[in-house]
């Protein structure tokens, strides 16, 4: 019941979107079916889709570097999770750079696969129940 209520409220606000067809729908069905992590194959691949995924994740690794490393400051214990993030964000950086540089490069593919990084955003979360005032 609850995964088919997520699936109605996605599909709605993919319908709300009102945009081109084709790219639209896709990567809205693609983001609300992809519950698993099948690899990714230059064939069906959404080159710009998985482009700003890995932007983004780019941007929040970068993000949780900055606050772990202001930790780190304060409370001296977290190295491992700190550098264990700028791995992360290293590869993740290597995966931009090789999406920028060729689409449809079998290298940005694997390392995609590698990262779990997918084509279409993951969905979002259905919104709460409204208050009462």
């Amino acid at each position: 019941m609850r995964w088919t209520m997520a699936l109605l409220l996605t599909m709605r606000r993919c319908v709300a979107l009102r945009a081109p067809a084709p790219l639209y729908r896709r990567r809205c069905l693609t983001a609300m079916l992809d519950t698993t992590t099948e690899p990714l194959d230059a064939a069906t691949v959404d080159w710009r889709g998985l482009r700003a995924e890995a932007a983004r994740r780019l941007d929040r690794a970068t993000k949780k570097i900055a606050k772990k490393s202001a930790k780190n400051k304060q409370l001296p214990e977290s190295v491992e999770a700190l550098k264990k993030t700028e791995a992360e964000r290293d590869r993740l950086k290597e995966l931009v750079d090789a999406l920028n540089a060729v689409d449809g490069s079998a290298e940005a593919l694997t390392l995609a696969n590698a990262l779990g990084v997918r084509d279409a955003p993951p969905p979002r979360q259905p919104r709460g129940p409204k208050k009462k005032k």
